[in-house]
């Protein structure tokens, strides 16, 4: 009886004592402010991954856009190359024209003064006599001459100068061949060095073989050669340049004034005269002959440029079989601008792995002290780890002002690079049932898995989860299918 009133005594003891109470609140306030904590934790660390891989796709389609961007200013700069070549050997075409018209008409004047002299009674002597001199200069200055003119007609313009065209050429299209590839590299490499496990361009540089339901588009630069190579080619695209030098000069005086017409003119008087000094040599002459000569067949050369050109062009596309080697490039024609923005700009994908985020032997286990009470519709859809995002850019044509803005072309080295939203009212629509984000996403998913195996040798490693990669596949694969027409257009990433 004793020992249960002392028991009784002791538990009502234990129960009115209080010491203690606070230590067991501020335990639990603890535990709950540490999963708070972890919660918080691992939010950041997602938007940490979400934020690095956007930037890694920022990044990476800025690269490879900049590059096609700078290929597309080569090809403008080889374009300009090509009619500075094209100008300079037809002008030394019309400027033998311009000889023979003159000689012509000396040779008909002269004739005409000593007739008019005899009728005169003499009184046009001393004008005849000069123009019998200035005629004689004119026919020696062609026979001293010609030499050269064989020479430029039979090898420089057939071997020099038209090797000089197909240089320019290869070089125009060595750079449409490679940029494709060496844009999407570029893209790679700077979304892999920003976080991305791997990244690819969108148009890709080739449709492999055995992709399904792809779009059947691969990525080119939006460029062309004209159809017709010796009238749209030379006498429009180049021939007509000539007259104004607008490649760098988007003023009308100052195109004018550094023209490759008066450019070509002003070098022939300089190196004909001007520099090394002319007198007339000859014999009877009196000095003034050839300097007027000089000028007179360099002024007489400038309206008959387009003579020149087509005798030029002729001889190279036949004599020399450049077979439209000497033709520029132009900007490719669409039908509709949904085209021209697909060519001109890079869609890109970036995905970044984060295998064993929700296993049991990795991170820990989030949220895993309460037991499921559900099942994923789709297997591993609720385990997908890894982040993914888009991002887009387009090449930007600036050649000139506000008040005087120019369309795209390939005379101009004014390209440059401009991050944009990832579609735009109409764009995928516009391109085909076929362009959708699903099917680019089918074209671009070999390259993405072509690299991430590649990213991880080169990395020393090899840790993709099969799980982890598989789940977010199917992600991204039902993110896409999502993506249609109807809720696309304004996505910015």
């Amino acid at each position: 009886m004793r020992l249960r009133e002392r028991m009784m005594r002791s538990l009502e003891e234990m129960r009115n004592d209080q010491a203690g109470a606070v230590g067991l609140l501020v335990l639990a306030a603890a535990l709950i402010v540490f999963m708070l904590a972890l919660v918080i934790y691992d939010t950041g660390e997602v938007a940490r991954d979400n934020m690095e891989v956007q930037a890694a796709a920022d990044t990476a389609v800025w690269s490879q856009t900049s590059i096609e961007a700078r290929s597309m200013n080569m090809i403008a700069f080889a374009n300009v190359g090509k009619k500075v070549t094209f100008g300079m050997t037809s002008y030394y075409q019309a400027l033998t024209i311009a000889y023979v018209e003159l000689l012509a008409i000396a040779t008909v004047l002269t004739i005409a003064c000593w007739v008019a002299n005899f009728f005169a009674f003499g009184s046009l002597t001393e004008i005849c006599r000069m123009l019998t001199f200035f005629t004689v200069e004119v026919a020696y200055i062609m026979f001293m001459e010609a030499p050269d003119i064989i020479k430029f007609e039979t090898d420089l313009n057939l071997n020099y100068f038209a090797d000089d065209m197909k240089a320019f050429d290869d070089y125009q299209n060595y750079m449409a061949e490679i940029t494709p590839w060496w844009s999407w590299s570029e893209g790679f490499i700077r979304g892999s060095r920003n976080g991305a496990t791997a990244a690819s361009g969108w148009p890709v540089p080739q449709i492999l073989s055995g992709t399904p339901q792809n779009t059947g588009l691969s990525d080119s630069l939006p460029i062309q050669k004209p159809d017709n190579i010796i009238t749209k080619g030379y006498m429009q695209n180049m021939c007509g340049r000539l007259y104004s030098n607008s490649e760098f000069d988007d003023t009308s005086a100052g195109s004018v004034l550094t023209s490759d017409a008066l450019v070509h003119f002003g070098d022939y008087e300089l190196k004909s005269c001007i520099l090394p000094g002319c007198t007339s040599e000859a014999p009877g002459t009196s000095g003034w002959e050839r300097p007027v000569i000089i000028a007179i067949t360099g002024l007489m050369a400038i309206p008959q440029l387009p003579i020149g050109c087509g005798i030029q062009a002729g001889v190279w596309e036949e004599a020399a079989g450049l077979n439209g080697a000497g033709s520029p490039f132009e900007i490719q024609m669409f039908d509709n601008e949904a085209e021209w923005l697909l060519k001109s700009s890079n869609l890109m994908f970036a995905y970044r792995t984060a295998t064993g985020r929700n296993s049991d032997e990795g991170d820990r286990k989030k949220y895993g002290f309460m037991s499921a009470e559900h099942t994923a519709a789709i297997p591993f859809m609720h385990e997908a780890t890894g982040t993914w995002s888009l991002a887009r850019a387009e090449m930007s044509y600036q050649f000139g002002n506000s008040s005087n803005l120019q369309s795209p072309d390939l005379w101009h080295p004014s390209w440059t690079v401009r991050m944009r939203p990832v579609a735009l009212p109409g764009e995928w629509s516009g391109n085909g049932e076929n362009t959708n984000m699903n099917r680019a996403w089918h074209d671009a998913a070999a390259y993405i898995a072509a690299g991430a195996l590649m990213s991880n040798i080169m990395g020393g490693r090899l840790d993709l989860n099969a799980t982890d990669v598989i789940s977010d596949i199917a992600r991204i694969e039902l993110s896409t299918r999502g993506l249609d027409d109807e809720n696309i257009e304004g996505l910015g990433k």
